[in-house]
């Protein structure tokens, strides 16, 4: 049984993601594929953002944190889905 090469498991997808992304598309798709990119970006910094006033709300007026809020519940949802 031969097993891959760690060329073949790392490298060699993640240039295939490129290659894909960056290819040209009919019709200016890749434009939107990239704006579409960067609006994810943007949102995934904005929940890190407002997760990180969250906690130092939390600190700076000493509130008891609650075992689990909706708040850690949704960033948990969002970055493990």
């Amino acid at each position: 049984m031969d097993f891959p090469s760690s060329r073949a498991v790392t490298v060699d997808p993640l240039l295939e993601m490129v290659r894909c992304v960056f290819k040209r598309r009919e019709g200016g798709l890749r434009n939107l594929l990239f704006l579409m990119f960067a609006n994810y970006g943007c949102y995934l910094f904005l929940l890190a953002e407002r997760g990180h006033n969250y906690n130092y709300m939390l600190r700076v007026f000493e509130v008891r944190k609650r075992k689990a809020g909706k708040n850690s519940e949704m960033v948990l949802f969002v970055y493990f889905c």
